[in-house]
């Protein structure tokens, strides 16, 4: 709970971040969802990471992701599971 109006909150997120309540909020949870899907060992599926990360559909998840990112998450752990590999080989 923040002890202030939500109009000064806003307006300092915009003056300060430079976005929106909305995007920086889907930031930090972009942000999170990449530190759970680089623990390759315990990561959920995409559709349970959205959801604990609180997005309501996959949708908005997979394009807030790609926003954040530059890929799909799919592709994002592709490229992990194909680092990990790399790094193993001899």
């Amino acid at each position: 709970h923040v002890a202030s109006n939500s109009t000064y909150v806003s307006n300092a997120i915009s003056q300060f971040a430079n976005t929106n309540f909305n995007n920086l909020v889907n930031y930090y949870r972009i942000m999170d969802a990449r530190r759970q899907l680089n623990q390759l060992d315990d990561s959920p599926s995409i559709s349970q990471l959205a959801v604990a990360c609180g997005f309501n559909s996959k949708a908005s998840f997979y394009r807030a992701f790609s926003k954040y990112v530059g890929m799909t998450p799919s592709q994002y752990l592709d490229r992990l599971k194909a680092n990990q590999t790399d790094t193993a080989t001899p």
